[in-house]
């Protein structure tokens, strides 16, 4: 029955993503990308500002990187071998599928409806990459969080818990306040980085038990 579920979600995802990337393709933006992004563009005092700013630092590439090979060492050297390789796996998969899906739709990044968006980026926008692989990486992180029943109880887990959850809502939220993605280029990397957050645990699960 778990399984039937799981392939009905795993359906449905794939269907979603396939729908909104070929409407990222034909369309530079949606009809309520524009509202989305005036809307949290509203808020804009410094405090808030500077922490958005913050939190999509975090995705940037060379942070990436470091948030790769940190964790690999990390769990390499404390004898977890293989969640040191899918983490490594999680991460450049993440990042992989976001190129290869950005050189196929090729869509252009917005236009800056507020001014918020200081600096030219010559990339596509979508899916954002830096969500994508929030999604991938901290997402399985978090998955070998949840799933270690008796270090998720310790104050550590339960911390490690709210801020991986945190970090992948609102690095989404940042980049459309920032002016570098539609909502539709978020939701596109939601969705793709679920599917391949489903499948990483899943062969992780089922080379586990094997």
């Amino acid at each position: 029955m778990e399984k039937i579920a799981s392939k009905t979600v795993l359906i449905m995802l794939t269907s979603f993503f396939i729908i909104l990337t070929i409407s990222a393709k034909i369309y530079p933006f949606l009809p309520f990308d524009p509202e989305i992004s005036r809307f949290l563009q509203q808020f804009h005092p410094v405090w808030f500002d500077s922490f958005m700013r913050i939190v999509s630092y975090i995705g940037d590439g060379g942070i990436r990187a470091v948030s790769i090979i940190g964790a690999f060492l990390a769990f390499f050297l404390i004898g977890r071998q293989r969640e040191a390789i899918f983490i490594f796996i999680s991460g450049t998969g993440s990042i992989l599928l976001s190129l290869i899906v950005k050189f196929f739709v090729l869509r252009p990044r917005p236009d800056l409806l507020t001014g918020q968006n200081s600096y030219f980026d010559p990339s596509f926008s979508y899916p954002s990459g830096h969500a994508l692989f929030v999604v991938g990486f901290y997402g399985f992180l978090l998955f070998l969080t949840i799933t270690n029943t008796s270090f998720r109880k310790t104050l550590p887990g339960k911390l490690l818990i709210v801020l991986f959850s945190m970090l992948i809502v609102l690095i989404g939220v940042s980049r459309i306040y920032l002016g570098m993605h539609w909502f539709s280029d978020v939701l596109g990397s939601y969705l793709l980085g679920s599917i391949w957050l489903f499948v990483i645990t899943r062969l992780y699960r089922n080379l586990k038990l094997g």
